[in-house]
């Protein structure tokens, strides 16, 4: 990972998918009889096949919650059909998996009349990424934070349709209800990220809002509460988030 790289090629590799792209291509004996790949529904994305190709493992195995994509490429071209299928509900039933607890709060705006008015034909997907009513988001937080008490809830995730808007929710939480929150969005240095990722993990922030993270392959087992502030048309980010 990073600049982190193996002195010697023989036993087991661990590697992030970008550490491996780059490093591969220099190594020309690099061979290995088993590959073990993660979040396996990227797989056939170009570039993900492509060095899979390249390494060509005597035996793949795909691993993955989510093995739909939205361009409809499918993961048994390069895996095979599942040796094991256990979806979301029996992972619920049987306790691996938290059992949920799902409000949803409606706004009652006309959507369609959004975008027929408006006149550069904004839809409400552009219009959520450019324009925040300061007395609706309050009032969000407000249901948000009342849920929270309700329920007595620890670690909270917020998911948020920008970058602006996630510092913004995370202000008017701080301010608002004194609560220990931070923002983790793509433009904060890594090493920032890592320090509040730690204190999210040991308590020390109580809620973190987000944008274009915990998309997948996160884990707090901490975290009892969830809200999505945007709406994903994404099945799979859905499911796994």
């Amino acid at each position: 990972y990073d600049n982190e790289k193996p002195s010697y090629m023989d036993g087991i590799i661990l590697s992030t998918f970008q550490s491996m792209t780059n490093y591969y291509e220099n190594i020309d004996d690099l061979y290995f009889d088993l590959i073990i790949i993660d979040e396996a529904h990227h797989a056939p994305a170009y570039t993900y096949r492509r060095m899979i190709e390249a390494i060509n493992p005597r035996y793949k195995l795909g691993l993955t919650a989510t093995p739909f994509r939205m361009d409809n490429q499918s993961v048994t071209e390069i895996f095979g059909e599942p040796l094991i299928n256990y979806n979301v509900y029996e992972g619920m039933r049987s306790g691996y998996l938290s059992e949920v607890d799902y409000v949803m709060k409606n706004d009652n705006i006309d959507v369609d009349w959004i975008g027929e008015k408006s006149n550069k034909g904004y839809t409400v997907k552009q219009l959520n990424k450019k324009v925040f009513i300061e007395q609706r988001d309050e009032e969000i937080c407000h249901l948000i934070m009342k849920e929270w008490k309700k329920k007595k809830r620890e670690r909270g995730i917020l998911f948020c349709n920008s970058v602006p808007h996630a510092i913004m929710i995370e202000n008017l939480i701080r301010v608002n209800y004194d609560i220990p929150i931070a923002s983790l969005t793509t433009r904060i240095d890594n090493k920032e990220l890592a320090k509040r990722l730690h204190y999210f993990r040991k308590g020390k922030l109580e809620i973190v809002t987000v944008f274009d993270m915990f998309n997948e392959g996160i884990d707090v087992p901490d975290v009892d509460f969830i809200v999505f502030m945007r709406v994903t048309h994404s099945r799979t980010y859905f499911l796994q988030q």
